[in-house]
């Protein structure tokens, strides 16, 4: 599978292709259950944990040049900013 830096795409997986923003197939999940999904597909998957940082760094790059598709586009966008812009530890707010 070709990865699009420019597309982030939230739409479910088909075929078993899934970019490192798909849900899974017949996902019903809210928007903080999507938010942990992503959380743990980072945490655990070092194939899409590579491609999400790869592509927080093209859209810093690419002047936030990347199309958001899908249910949840706009919390995708949200990750990438964050990813894009990391806090240093010491400015991080306490707490979960």
């Amino acid at each position: 599978m070709i990865f699009d830096l420019s597309i982030a795409d939230t739409s479910p997986a088909i075929n078993g292709e899934a970019g490192p923003f798909s849900v899974p197939p017949d996902w019903q999940g809210d928007v903080e259950e999507y938010k942990k999904l992503i959380r743990d597909r980072y945490a655990s998957d070092p194939v899409a944990s590579q491609r999400l940082v790869v592509q927080a760094w093209w859209f810093k790059k690419a002047g936030n040049d990347v199309r958001f598709n899908g249910p949840y586009g706009h919390i995708a966008r949200e990750i990438l900013v964050a990813l894009a812009n990391p806090v240093a530890p010491e400015k991080r707010p306490i707490g979960p």
